[in-house]
């Protein structure tokens, strides 16, 4: 049984995933068995993979998504942590050493997350050199205050990820499983050093703007039908996690001209921030609304009648 299973999801990226994968094979602490989840994808992808023979698992289905092609991932593992690595991202040699020493040091937490280097070229990357392993621990994920970890910067002891049922197979499933694991026993940072690239491209994810929008929403609602854990108690720290997603991602409609999906974000999760005390961005979103609206109206309709 191996220490580590590292999951990787592809869908269309025979241009990158070799690099991710070799990043994976390059690891100074090497007791990690590599699944890769082909998500239906049509381009030259699996002829990439098989050039790696028995030293990858290969698993195919029809196109679903991350979060399916995760879950996937984790039924295959045999591993005592998954370790998630997009296919477009890098590791450094020494993050999975350094995750296992986070690991020891604190007791087999059930997850431990890191930071990432943002990158274009890997080539930049080379000249990374690690720096002393610094750690953060706390209670639970919910203790954190944190809001936004990269999948790629994530490993989850398996048994904790298993007793969540894996990720949805819905939009923003990222933020959606740190608040189904928010109460899990053991929750630690990796302040240092950074543990993967986080490549920038027109293709990333970040940039579809509809999964954002629909994501949040899903969040909100999950939160009032009470379908996550913690009871009344956590409450606050739950309504904070997702309102410091529905906060930017309103803001990110209005820059693109998106005034209904905006004020929808901005309506369901206003009740939240003003418990949370947030006057600021309730006041300035309807001004800076005003003003896009505004923008948006033509010449003729904007003259005085």
């Amino acid at each position: 049984m191996p220490f580590f299973s590292c999951i990787i999801p592809s869908y269309n990226r025979a241009d990158m995933i070799a690099a991710t994968i070799d990043s994976v094979l390059a690891q100074e602490f090497a007791d990690v068995e590599i699944i890769v989840v082909d998500d239906g994808s049509t381009d030259a992808t699996m002829d990439v993979l098989a050039r790696y023979g028995d030293r990858i698992q290969i698993h195919r289905q029809p196109n679903k998504g991350p979060g399916a092609a995760r879950n996937l991932g984790i039924s295959r593992a045999t591993g005592q942590y998954l370790a998630f690595l997009d296919s477009d991202d890098l590791w450094f040699p020494w993050t999975l050493a350094t995750y296992k020493q986070a690991i020891d040091t604190h007791s087999k937490p059930a997850a431990v997350v890191s930071l990432p280097t943002e990158f274009s070229d890997p080539a930049t990357l080379a000249a990374a050199r690690p720096k002393p392993p610094e750690f953060r621990s706390h209670a639970d994920f919910f203790s954190s205050s944190r809001a936004w970890f990269l999948p790629s910067g994530w490993t989850v002891r398996a048994d904790v990820m298993r007793q969540v049922g894996g990720f949805a197979q819905a939009d923003c499933e990222d933020c959606d499983i740190w608040l189904r694991l928010g109460t899990a026993r053991g929750f630690v940072e990796v302040l240092s050093p950074k543990l993967f690239g986080y490549r920038q491209h027109a293709a990333g994810i970040a940039k579809r703007w509809q999964y954002r929008v629909n994501g949040v929403l899903r969040l909100i609602e999950q939160e009032k039908q009470g379908a996550y854990p913690g009871g009344p108690e956590r409450r606050r720290q739950r309504i904070d996690y997702i309102c410091q997603h529905a906060r930017p991602t309103s803001l990110f409609c209005l820059k693109l001209g998106l005034l209904t999906e905006g004020r929808k974000l901005y309506r369901r999760s206003f009740p939240w921030h003003l418990r949370l005390g947030r006057v600021r961005y309730l006041t300035a979103f309807p001004l800076i609304a005003a003003a896009t609206q505004f923008r948006k109206r033509s010449p003729a309709d904007a003259s005085p009648r």
